[in-house]
């Protein structure tokens, strides 16, 4: 069994299947909206705004076990997130992550991702008070309490089980630029700035190859934001985009850019 083999329902209570998300990285998050973690929905936003052209999903199950701290209805809910966070992501039917009416997706994700990482003792201590308030929270696997996220890869392997004091945004630093950009077909990456003329000048000549293709993926990273990434790839000035085929960079083009180097950049002269 794997991933892909589970159902879930939508906020309108109708079956999603998995299989709609191969292909896709999945955060897979169990939120509440009365919560102290629940201002993560920013951090969780801006990762979906940033990344979803990329692949990215957010599949958001809220849950009331802890706490009660999720009390309303779907549409309640739903309505709290885009109206409070303006969450793009759409939240699905509210689902219960411990217990003997556990979602058996969640079942399957606590049997193959059963311990997370805490790091720093402030967040020891936080989750081993949580811990003690949690009545669900009786398996050694169980989920401790709201925003627990699971991270699964383009292939549907669990590879990160991320604690409820786990900033999202923090996430970039623990190899999710890695996962989102590891891709079959290749990856553009436009590294720019906002102050940057000959990027403000670059970015719609790349939205026009963009929407020419679908053999590839063209990805914006300010270097601003993202300063380690623009010293792994060796970003010296601006514009710089770089070519990646299976994580390794192929090609390179710097300065000012126009169409038909970008399409000689990718090879479709």
């Amino acid at each position: 069994m794997n991933i892909y083999d589970f159902k879930v329902k939508n906020r309108e209570g109708k079956d999603i299947s998995l299989k709609e998300y191969k292909g896709k990285v999945l955060l897979i998050v169990n939120t509440a909206t009365g919560c102290g973690f629940t201002p993560q929905y920013e951090g969780l936003e801006l990762l979906y705004e940033k990344y979803h052209s990329n692949g990215l999903e957010i599949l958001d199950f809220p849950c009331d076990q802890f706490g009660h701290q999720a009390p309303g209805t779907d549409e309640e809910i739903h309505e709290f997130c885009t109206s409070r966070y303006n969450t793009q992501f759409d939240q699905l039917s509210k689902i219960e992550v411990n217990g003997d009416n556990e979602d058996p997706l969640y079942t399957y994700l606590k049997e193959k991702m059963p311990n997370e990482e805490i790091n720093g003792i402030k967040n020891k201590m936080a989750m081993k008070a949580i811990e003690k308030i949690s009545t669900t929270c009786v398996k050694d696997n169980d989920i401790k309490w709201n925003f627990t996220k699971f991270l699964v890869d383009r292939e549907g392997n669990v590879l990160y089980r991320y604690d409820p004091t786990f900033n999202p945004m923090d996430m970039e630093k623990d190899n999710f630029e890695e996962e989102v950009l590891n891709s079959n077909i290749k990856v553009l990456v436009d590294f720019n700035a906002s102050w940057c003329g000959p990027c403000r000048m670059l970015s719609p000549i790349l939205e026009e190859v963009a929407e020419e293709s679908d053999n590839y993926k063209i990805v914006s990273i300010n270097i601003d934001d993202n300063e380690e990434l623009a010293i792994r790839y060796n970003v010296s000035s601006i514009p710089c985009l770089v070519l990646i085929e299976n994580g390794i960079e192929v090609k390179r083009s710097v300065g000012l850019i126009p169409k038909d180097r970008v399409l000689s950049l990718l090879g479709e002269e």
